[in-house]
């Protein structure tokens, strides 16, 4: 699926110039691949949905299926907040509910929150702003949860110094209750981090409050892109101007992705043995760790010391599992001849995986033929000679 994504000047002023092929969800190396993204714009704009357009402001929520290509939903579990913007979000996951935090002092659930407080749609604060002496005049700019541990990453809006330590607009800071406040990673740019979302321990989505040129790749301001932390690189992950020129003038505000998983591929046993008369022999192929997307797997076998349509039909096939499909079935021939020959072997692997899967371990099982016309294996049981 591809989309047109337009540049712009790199001075912050956007105007149209050379057009770009945007692919989503990879462009140029390998990156995360994403299911979902959900954003927050800092201005009114406008997204086509299957529906007709949908109109948003600073306060909602707009959930992109990033696979169709379409938005599907615009939430607002804060209600509408006159003169309010949504600085940061992440949605329901394993570690708890939403958490938000928002750009200038308003009541939720009949609780004030502080630019600078981090707190969950219920009105419940998980960083309270006061209570840990945060400064007054710093935002909290991003928000996200930690995938490992849920600790909360975030970023602030300005130079400011907490608990004896200076961070900066550009540095992901970390929070727990009982730690308080550390850094997490202090990045080799100086603009300011607009949204966050932690993929994995080391790989975060960001979007900048400015057009910047990082490692060499120009990131407007509507852009997500991935960055990996441990081999400081970077590359274009979405881009919402590419689905409506809305965004041209819209910065992002806030992020969440899910993860596009369509699992790991690989066969149930390393190992079978089988009698020649069997007809068809079925192979199992399983898919673990996620069964999004469609996924094309191929197949081919290698003759040992079984030939190839004298002892088996070979293979060289693909197998289609659907969206949600967690096994497959692949079918051999054994052709049951009258010859003696023993025992004999060969092997089928799993060769390639599409849509973003992974082949597992298990990648090369071996198939034994004993075979039935030398009176060691008949009709399955060993017979005996005197």
């Amino acid at each position: 699926m591809s989309l047109i994504r337009k540049d712009k000047k790199l001075n912050g002023s956007k105007s149209k110039f050379v057009f770009l092929l945007l692919l989503i969800p990879t462009f140029g190396i390998t990156q995360t691949p994403l299911k979902e993204i959900r954003l927050v714009g800092d201005i009114d704009h406008v997204m086509p949905s299957d529906g007709g357009d949908i109109y948003n402001n600073d306060d909602g929520i707009l959930t992109f299926d990033v696979i169709n290509s379409v938005v599907t939903n615009l939430t607002n579990d804060l209600g509408a907040m006159a003169q309010t913007e949504i600085d940061g979000y992440h949605a329901l996951d394993a570690c708890d509910m939403e958490i938000y935090s928002i750009d200038t002092s308003a009541e939720v659930t009949n609780v004030v929150m502080r630019p600078a407080d981090v707190f969950k749609s219920n009105g419940i604060k998980i960083l309270d702003a006061t209570a840990e002496a945060l400064p007054y005049g710093v935002n909290v700019d991003a928000i996200s949860r930690h995938p490992n541990n849920c600790d909360l990453i975030f970023s602030i809006d300005t130079i400011a110094e907490i608990n004896g330590n200076v961070y900066l607009p550009s540095d992901l800071i970390r929070y727990t209750e009982n730690a308080g406040f550390s850094l997490f990673h202090r990045f080799n740019f100086s603009e300011n981090i607009d949204a966050i979302h932690m993929l994995e321990s080391d790989l975060v989505l960001l979007s900048l409050d400015i057009t910047a040129n990082i490692n060499g790749t120009v990131m407007f301001d509507d852009d997500v892109f991935e960055y990996d932390i441990n081999n400081d690189s970077v590359n274009i992950s979405f881009s919402p101007e590419a689905f409506n020129q809305s965004w041209q003038s819209t910065d992002v505000n806030a992020i969440w992705a899910n993860q596009l998983k369509p699992g790991i591929l690989q066969w149930q046993l390393n190992s079978t043995s089988v009698i020649e008369d069997i007809g068809t022999l079925n192979l199992t192929v399983n898919r673990t760790g996620g069964t999004d997307g469609d996924v094309v797997v191929s197949f081919a076998s290698e003759a040992g010391s079984a030939v190839s349509d004298d002892d088996f039909i070979g293979v060289n096939r693909t197998l289609t599992l659907l969206d949600g499909q967690s096994f497959a079935i692949l079918p051999i021939t054994i052709i049951d001849d009258n010859l003696t020959e023993g025992i004999e072997e060969f092997t089928v692997s799993i060769t390639e995986v599409t849509g973003s899967a992974m082949i597992g371990a298990l990648s090369e099982i071996e198939i034994v033929i004993n075979d039935n016309d030398d009176n060691i294996f008949k009709n399955s049981f060993e017979i005996l000679e005197n």
